[in-house]
């Protein structure tokens, strides 16, 4: 669907900038293993790399305004996030509703940290940010029981 090909192509795009791996490896001090669970990425600051990408792949310029990734400015419409940590909110099982996404240089003119807008999917008041990694489930009889497991989420919660 179209969040998780943006998000796959925020992560390719986070492979390809040294930039923004430095700052996410060096500086934030997260490991390979921590981005590639978290699906960190990172998106351009070109304002329209990942729309054009998504209308390679035949998305309307309507599904990516539902969706959240783009925005209509006095020049048109362009990508939400630009130049930023892209990180995915997921639903409980794990499908992307939206993104978190910090600022990769600072600019006082724009917020150093910004959400996807309300969605048909990503409702923030019924969102508890890495819930999906947080639980395991096993079935034990006719019960389901779930685990709490310890994860980077408090650290990178703390770091950002």
């Amino acid at each position: 669907d179209l969040l998780e090909d943006a998000t796959r192509f925020y992560q390719v795009q986070l492979k390809n900038s040294p930039t923004a791996l430095d700052y996410v490896i060096k500086k934030r001090g997260f490991d390979r293993n921590t981005v590639l669970e978290w699906r960190i990425g990172y998106s351009p600051n070109t304002g329209d790399a990942l729309t054009k990408f998504l209308r390679g792949k035949g998305y309307s310029e309507n599904e990516l305004k539902l969706a959240g990734v783009v925005t209509t400015r006095y020049r048109g419409t362009e990508d939400m996030f630009k130049g930023r940590v892209m990180i995915p909110l997921c639903d409980a099982s794990g499908r992307v509703i939206g993104y978190t996404a910090r600022q990769l240089e600072e600019d006082d003119k724009s917020p150093k940290y910004i959400n996807t807008p309300q969605t048909v999917l990503y409702d923030k008041s019924r969102h508890i940010f890495g819930l999906h990694l947080q639980f395991s489930t096993i079935k034990v009889g006719t019960f389901l029981a779930f685990i709490w497991r310890k994860s980077p989420f408090v650290r990178m919660a703390s770091q950002f």
